[in-house]
């Protein structure tokens, strides 16, 4: 089951146990899920065993998504590892939530409006998934019909900050990034393979 490009802004409340914005429970684990580019912001309110995007994945998978969803009903507060998705054998690739222990960390709420979050999850799909028209969206969207977020500043040949510089998110793409330097096909600053080389192909 394949739940791609869903988002919920509003309260959850569960008189249950197993709550999620996306989904709650697949229930006797038949199903096997997969929540891609999904997104919560409301509240949500579980009795227990509840996260943020599902309540139970059991070998599911969340993939480039996030969440600051408040969270009421973890199972216990060790349970907050599993904010995002409770699963039994499941995965969590390249997605964000302001609880640590389960994706990555959220570790400013400015990254949610400055176009921050919406940069690193496309940088880790490696792909724009995410859009954001910046001083429209308050936070990213799955949607193209949206602005595409560009990082601005001093950058190396990767795209990545150089050095402690400043670097700033923008719709529009006002940097140049420099050329990689390729020494025997690979690149002396950031590593990147330029050629085949020993049977690696440059993606």
């Amino acid at each position: 089951v394949s739940l791609t490009n869903l988002g919920n802004e509003g309260e959850v409340i569960a008189t249950t146990s197993a709550a999620g914005a996306i989904l709650g429970c697949t229930e006797g684990s038949f199903a096997v899920p997969t929540l891609d580019h999904c997104y919560s912001t409301g509240r949500l309110n579980g009795t227990l065993e509840s996260a943020a995007l599902s309540g139970w994945l059991k070998n599911g998978s969340i993939k480039n998504s996030w969440s600051i969803a408040e969270i009421v009903g973890f199972e216990d507060a060790a349970n907050k590892h599993a904010a995002l998705g409770r699963n039994d054998k499941g995965s969590i690739i390249n997605s964000y939530t302001f609880y640590d222990g389960q994706g990555t960390l959220i570790e400013d709420s400015a990254m949610i409006g400055s176009g921050e979050l919406c940069f690193l999850i496309n940088e880790g799909e490696k792909a724009n998934g995410w859009y954001q028209t910046l001083g429209e969206d308050a936070h990213p969207l799955p949607f193209s019909n949206h602005g595409t977020v560009y990082r601005n500043g001093a950058l190396r040949c990767d795209g990545t900050p150089l050095g402690d510089g400043e670097v700033t998110y923008s719709n529009s793409q006002t940097s140049t990034i420099p050329d990689h330097q390729y020494v025997d096909g690979f690149c002396t600053v950031c590593g990147g393979i330029g050629v085949a080389v020993a049977g690696i192909t440059r993606t």
